[in-house]
């Protein structure tokens, strides 16, 4: 299992960040799904993580995921 890196800064995104959600191809090992990340979000298990647009979309509507920071306009960004 890869070692996901922290987020350090909780009010920007580096611009080489990659979304750290795992990818639905990951099956029994974690994959990061690797697409350019737009925001910071708490799963709720006490650390943040990088995600990509999409990736966000599904863990705040389905798994209950905040947004702490965001770059996209889409998700409440500036």
């Amino acid at each position: 299992m890869s070692t996901i890196p922290p987020v350090i800064n909780l009010t920007s995104i580096p611009k080489d960040a990659e979304c750290q959600e795992a990818s639905p191809m990951s099956g029994m090992k974690y994959f990061a799904c690797a697409a350019p990340a737009v925001a910071i979000v708490n799963n709720g298990d006490d650390r943040p993580y990088y995600m990509c647009y999409g990736c966000t979309q599904h863990n705040v509507r389905n798994r209950g995921g905040k947004i702490l920071f965001t770059k996209d306009k889409r998700l409440g960004g500036k």
